[in-house]
């Protein structure tokens, strides 16, 4: 009876420590210092299951991470995302279709240009694609011009290409319009500004001036909209 009541009495000293220690995590540390995790030397966080026999997460030392169970989990309608400094979040349009249609506006000047997307491309990987663009411009009266132009353009983590497609251009007036690639913020992203060099048959100065564009990505790097 004596050792049966000891036992008792340990296991309600466990749970009741467990209660303790759980309460001062809940309670007794706000407002402290965040909580930090360590990996040893040549070692890793990793979380199992209940009966530790499958790793559910695993954050190596290194600072990838990785949950094995993803390949085989059920699908779902919402993607996730991150962004520059690795905070997750829903993901755009932009980045969650790998087709984006959208308008913007370019400057009223000569030449004028309008920053369309870019690209989040993975060491060792590339990001290649299609842009068709029509550009309008008006001096706001009768005066109007406008062009309809595919750009081309290949990616990598650090370089990017684009040309536009001399025979696949359409326009009434003179547009002149072409591609540069760029280095976009947040990121340093490779992306895509088109632009144009208007003139109308009277000289006036640009009042409206606009580019309505569709991007293919064909590729598996997350786009945005610059």
């Amino acid at each position: 009876m004596k050792f049966e009541s000891w036992r008792r009495w340990s296991q309600i000293g466990v749970v009741g420590a467990a209660f303790v220690v759980a309460l001062w995590f809940a309670v007794g540390v706000a407002g402290a210092a965040d909580v930090e995790v360590r990996t040893p030397p040549g070692g890793n966080f990793v979380v199992k299951d209940n009966a530790g026999a499958t790793t559910l997460l695993q954050v190596l030392g290194t600072g990838s991470v990785s949950i094995p169970g993803l390949p085989a989990a059920p699908t779902f309608p919402n993607a996730l995302c991150f962004d520059a400094n690795g905070v997750l979040g829903q993901c755009s349009p932009a980045a969650a279709s790998p087709i984006v249609t959208g308008t913007k506006n370019m400057t009223l000047a000569v030449p004028g240009f309008a920053n369309l997307a870019s690209f989040a491309v993975a060491a060792g990987d590339a990001a290649g694609g299609l842009i068709h663009y029509t550009i309008v411009a008006t001096d706001g009266g009768s005066q109007l011009v406008t062009e309809r132009g595919t750009i081309l353009f290949d990616a990598t983590t650090n370089a990017i290409t684009c040309s536009v497609q001399a025979d696949d251009k359409l326009s009434f007036g003179p547009v002149n319009s072409g591609c540069t690639p760029g280095f976009f913020n947040p990121g340093l992203q490779p992306g895509l500004t088109v632009y144009d060099n208007v003139s109308f048959g009277s000289p006036a100065p640009i009042a409206t001036h606009v580019v309505y564009f569709e991007i293919h990505n064909v590729s598996a790097s997350a786009m945005r909209l610059e």
